[in-house]
């Protein structure tokens, strides 16, 4: 690939970023943006479900087989982001890397490797009610 061809592709990814954004507007765009897992609004919500609410994560701990699926539902009014705990496995919890779930939407990721997924919620405080963990067995 030349220069030329390159600067031809790099202004394709512009024109289209622009044409998303005027079309769509840019809060929607990035409302769907996500990063790993299965969804963004996962429409098929079977799973261990985790609850993300004003006040915490409910439940806090749930255990799920090798192959099985977390759906994290938004059931506050505000977006919440989910980060990872440093203590955790980050090889298993890396679908949950950046996920940022807006209000009343699912995001689901299927866990395959054995291990404990250490996460938390970086829109509540640092209190252990905004801390969760996955264990896969």
């Amino acid at each position: 690939m030349d220069v030329m061809d390159k600067q031809v592709v790099i202004l394709f990814i512009i024109v289209f970023i622009v044409i998303t954004f005027s079309v769509f507007g840019a809060s929607n765009f990035i409302e769907n943006l996500h990063f790993g897992g299965d969804s963004a609004n996962a429409s098929d919500n079977t799973g261990m479900k985790i609850i993300l609410t004003n006040d915490g994560i409910f439940p806090d701990v749930v255990t799920i087989k090798s192959g099985g699926r977390a759906v994290f539902q938004n059931s506050d009014t505000q977006p919440h982001s989910i980060g990872l705990e440093k203590n955790g496995d980050a090889s298993i919890c890396a679908g949950l890397a950046n996920v940022i779930i807006q209000s009343g939407r699912y995001y689901s990721n299927t866990f395959h490797d054995k291990g404990i997924c250490r996460f938390f919620d970086r829109s509540g405080s640092a209190t252990a009610g905004f801390r969760g963990e996955i264990i896969v067995k």
